[in-house]
């Protein structure tokens, strides 16, 4: 008698563009997919959240002919920070879900086996799974850039400094792992940056305080989070900071507005658009200065690959030379003052380059390793 075949479900709940949802065989060849939209996500119930998504995947599931019981196991790669038992510690962007277990009441609906992870340590596992294919990579820094910016920092197959059990204290964050979050950067390193492409950085400070995004969150003293101008809302602020006050952008200026509109106007040669992703690459090389210089400290190889996902990689041609002429401008010496520089290269994806979804697929790894862990 044959083997009854295997399905997965994989769920990316991401910071700011609603969840995704994949349904994959035993192979984790993706078959089917769903997107639950960011408007189902903010109803501030727990409980409303896990319906949808068990809706969702009931659908997913009847459209290919399969009954809720030809399910195996779900995984999720989400947002935020967990706790080993699958508690929200932090969730980014959804606090209703902060000390409540998705995972325990999606997994009570299913009636299934439900793993959780933080998404870009999902995403980041898939993704040096996929480099190892053939070839022997042994670590990757892994960052997943878009509705904020989550990284981890992979070696052997193992996220080295998890924020997973975090305590709050935020000098115990490893600015490798979830460093849009962990990160500050100094605003005087920010005015500075600005002044150089000629961008006036109050009037960025500006766009926070009057925010069309909702809380910024707790800033510190002379600096701000990172993922505020790392992320899509945050070069959707860059922009609006730029063009605001000018009529052809005003659809622009729509709170509903994403990024994805500045990469169709820069693929048009618009200058406004082409101003703010050279702005953004100095940016995130600034930040990744201080990501890459920590990861070496902690024994990390200068040589270290970045491996860029999540929706503004899309915009990588963008912004790749800017971030480029940042670290050969610095001349930073990494080599004992044996004259070798600091040049990182950001790498799209493997995963994203096939229009795939590392952190969805990291999510469907989660599933099924769970379901042999259970057997």
């Amino acid at each position: 008698m044959a083997a009854a075949e295997r399905y997965f479900v994989g769920i990316d709940l991401g910071a700011g563009f609603g969840a995704k949802l994949g349904l994959f065989d035993d192979e984790l060849k993706l078959i089917s997919k769903s997107l639950l939209p960011l408007s189902e996500l903010t109803s501030n119930s727990l409980e409303h959240l896990s319906l949808r998504l068990y809706i969702r995947i009931s659908g997913m599931l009847e459209a290919k002919n399969l009954r809720d019981d030809d399910l195996t196991s779900a995984g999720i790669a989400s947002a935020g920070i967990l706790d080993k038992d699958g508690n929200y510690i932090a969730s980014a962007g959804l606090p209703y879900l902060e000390n409540r277990n998705l995972k325990d009441d999606l997994e009570h609906k299913l009636n299934k086996p439900v793993a959780i992870a933080n998404d870009a340590d999902s995403g980041a596992y898939a993704e040096w799974a996929e480099a190892n294919k053939g070839k022997n990579v042994k670590e990757i820094l892994y960052w997943a850039i878009g509705g904020g910016w989550g990284g981890a920092w992979i070696s052997n197959g193992k996220v080295l400094h998890p924020s997973t059990g975090w305590d709050g204290n935020e000098k115990n964050l490893h600015i490798t792992n979830e460093p849009g979050y962990a990160l500050q950067l100094p605003t005087e390193l920010l005015s500075g940056i600005f002044s150089d492409h000629g961008w006036d950085y109050e009037a960025f400070e500006a766009k926070l305080k009057i925010n069309n995004f909702g809380s910024v969150g707790k800033r510190h003293y002379n600096s701000i989070r990172a993922e505020w101008i790392i992320s899509g809302p945050g070069i959707l602020r860059l922009f609006k900071t730029k063009a605001e006050g000018n009529p052809r952008y005003s659809y622009m200026m729509d709170t509903s507005t994403d990024c994805s509109h500045i990469d169709e106007l820069a693929a048009f040669a618009d200058n406004n658009a082409i101003m703010t992703y050279n702005l953004f690459g100095n940016v995130l090389a600034a930040a990744a200065e201080r990501v890459i210089v920590q990861a070496i400290a902690d024994g990390a190889d200068p040589n270290i690959p970045i491996c860029l996902a999540g929706k503004v990689s899309r915009a990588l041609p963008y912004f790749n030379s800017s971030f480029n002429e940042y670290f050969i401008k610095q001349r930073l010496n990494i080599g004992n003052g044996k004259g070798k520089l600091l040049m990182p290269r950001l790498n799209l994806s493997i995963i994203e380059s096939r229009g795939e979804n590392p952190n969805l697929l990291g999510a469907a790894i989660l599933a099924k390793e769970i379901y042999y862990n259970c057997l």
